[in-house]
């Protein structure tokens, strides 16, 4: 199996002059990002950084973002994504717990990096390519550790399943989301160039409208809550983005609302897929949406597992196997499993587990098969909701809000949705003395110490 950043090399040798990466009237060949990457290798391998080692990307999205990826890869390096607007408190945690080595600022790329001659390999199957954080349920974020051989099995995937091909994919994703990985290394590996946009366009559809018609954008992967924003946006003006031919939704529910039906009846060669996974394993399973929009099913299931990975639904508290239709938890197996939680070897245990012989992870979905054969999703057996495609522990804010000060006794966090697709987290709470007197105080905490898409 050829590691990413081979593939990634093998196309800059056979398309060196062609386009890997656009971002407000400024792009880079392939030869170009290939250079530009290795220089930042060769920096990186100077500072001690190899296989297993963590290095920080604490960068704007750019171009240099870009080959700030590739750069930490073919050091043989794996990187963490540090968003620049996390709290600082948050971040200082996360860059203590992944005993990172070095950060990647602006200063570094811009001061201390030339372009240079491509390096050796120096990683291999079972080395770390990225630890993303999530939320964790005593309070603690936690760092998936995902290593080579998942991401190389997903990406070979993507290129066999989907006709895509070597067109133009919008980077929408951030890094701290698992699905900027498929964005970019399926666009590379294909040949195909990488649309970066600023933060700001990825909440504003009607300028995300225009850029996808302006830029001949033909890939997107959104969580639903943009897709049904861009939907609505679009049916409103009546204006489609004519090149589209390849929509990839994931990270919460999707669901085909009226504005859904429309916008794929508008573009009637444009295809719809429903990806499901956990950070813990990136994608494990897909369901293309076939046939006349008007007749896809409200929920859509998630469909069967992709290659290489394997499904199987137990009953949660004996971890044995239920009949074909009956509901039960999802334990995902095969290639796709992650090495387990950054030096958290207890909770790596709990989660990821040998059953039957085998690796699994156990994801905490309760799900079925339904007699399509295709798996349904139907909720969470404990406190994990999904809110703007971000996995959230409702015990972390809990805790967050119990923590903001001494006076609240008691804290429950849910998640509400009286607009359909709208999901929001809500905090309850009570507390000596006058309640309403503390909202601004814990509004002011949480937002010191949690990122924005967790505090209530």
């Amino acid at each position: 199996m050829q590691s990413l950043i081979a593939a990634f090399h093998a196309q800059v040798d056979r398309t060196p002059d062609a386009i890997a990466v656009t971002f407000e009237g400024s792009s880079l060949t392939y030869g170009a990002l290939a250079s530009r990457a290795s220089g930042i290798a060769a920096r990186l391998q100077s500072l001690g950084c190899g296989p297993d080692s963590v290095v920080g990307i604490a960068l704007e999205r750019s171009i240099d973002l870009c080959a700030a990826v590739l750069g930490v890869l073919e050091s043989g390096a794996g990187y963490l994504p540090l968003d620049v607007n996390y709290p600082a408190d948050r971040l200082a945690f996360m860059l203590e717990d992944a005993r990172v080595k070095v950060v990647i600022g602006q200063s570094l790329l811009l001061k201390d990096v030339a372009p240079g001659p491509r390096l050796k390999p120096s990683s291999g199957p079972e080395h770390l390519v990225y630890a993303i954080y999530t939320s964790g349920s005593t309070g603690k974020p936690k760092g998936v550790a995902m290593h080579q051989a998942p991401l190389t099995n997903l990406i070979e995937w993507q290129l066999r399943d989907s006709k895509f091909g070597h067109g133009r994919t919008l980077q929408f994703a951030p890094l701290s989301f698992d699905v900027h990985f498929q964005e970019m290394f399926s666009t590379w590996c294909a040949g195909g160039t990488l649309v970066m946009i600023r933060e700001e366009l990825r909440l504003e559809a009607v300028k995300l409208l225009e850029l996808l018609q302006k830029e001949r954008v033909q890939r997107l992967f959104l969580p639903f809550i943009a897709l049904q924003s861009l939907c609505e946006v679009a049916t409103s003006h009546g204006v489609y983005p004519s090149e589209l031919v390849e929509i990839v939704t994931a990270g919460e529910q999707l669901q085909v609302t009226p504005q859904v039906v429309k916008f794929f009846e508008a573009l009637p060669k444009c295809r719809l897929f429903n990806h499901y996974g956990p950070s813990e394993t990136h994608v494990v399973t897909s369901l293309p949406l076939e046939g006349a929009p008007s007749s896809w099913p409200r929920l859509p299931s998630i469909g069967k597992a992709i290659d290489g990975i394997e499904c199987v639904i137990v009953d949660p508290e004996k971890l044995t196997r239920v009949a074909n239709g009956s509901e039960g938890e999802l334990l995902l197996g095969g290639i796709g499993v992650a090495r387990g939680y950054l030096y958290r070897p207890e909770l790596t245990a709990q989660k990821f587990i040998t059953w039957e012989g085998k690796r699994w992870y156990r994801s905490g979905d309760l799900s079925r098969v339904g007699t399509d054969g295709n798996i349904e999703f139907l909720g969470r057996i404990d406190g994990q909701v999904k809110v703007r495609g971000y996995r959230i522990e409702l015990g972390e804010v809990e805790v967050a809000v119990q923590s903001a000060d001494s006076k609240i006794k008691s804290v429950a966090v849910t998640v509400r949705e009286d607009d359909p697709g709208d999901k929001r987290l809500v905090a309850y709470f009570v507390a000596d003395g006058d309640g309403a007197a503390l909202v601004p105080i814990i509004r002011a905490k949480l937002e010191s110490t949690l990122p924005d898409y967790m505090v209530p």
